[in-house]
């Protein structure tokens, strides 16, 4: 892993954990601070192909949640999250943490075993609050046709319905007005 990755790497932890910023709050922040993701680094790289890019070249919330969620920055292996279903046919099946293979110490960590536990923890709370303490029913299934964000649920202040929208187009549209 080269430095910049590695530095990258250290200011996720730090907003997420230090600064108490949600995952999309960190995700928002590295598209301010114009970070590339890491799609888009790799390609910037010559890593990967510019055909694999993604629809819209910004930082996710679900990215953030995979690299806090990975013990490899901390200096662990980890194999076998996931196992063929067949030598024929080309799908994985995500195998449970207890299965999978971590061997401890294998290179030089990027953040400390204490902070990657905080950062953990912190994950494990509950990222969608209500007024009566129950997920939205749609939550997590429905999603923009346009950049694959989670739609939220909006409610028109004359008519009182609620509507589906992306909060991602809102900020863009948002941050577009105030220029």
């Amino acid at each position: 892993m080269d430095d910049e990755v590695a530095e990258i790497v250290r200011k996720i932890f730090s907003l997420f954990v230090y600064e108490k910023l949600s995952l999309r709050a960190v995700a928002l922040r590295l598209n301010d601070m114009g970070i590339l993701p890491p799609q888009e680094y790799k390609a910037a790289k010559g890593i990967t192909p510019n055909s694999h890019r993604a629809k819209i070249p910004s930082w996710h919330y679900n990215t953030v949640k995979v690299i806090l969620s990975d013990e490899k920055y901390c200096g662990h292996m980890v194999q076998g999250k996931l196992k063929n279903i067949s030598y024929k046919v080309k799908k994985a099946k995500r195998q449970d943490p207890e299965d999978w293979v971590v061997v401890k110490n294998t290179h030089e960590p990027v953040i400390s075993e204490e902070l990657y536990q905080k950062a953990q923890t912190l994950l494990e709370r509950p990222s969608r609050a209500t007024r009566n303490g129950e997920k939205p029913m749609y939550s997590g299934f429905l999603y923009c046709n346009s950049c694959d964000h989670a739609l939220s649920r909006g409610r028109n202040k004359d008519s009182g319905k609620h509507f589906q929208r992306c909060d991602f187009h809102e900020m863009t549209k948002n941050a577009a007005h105030s220029m």
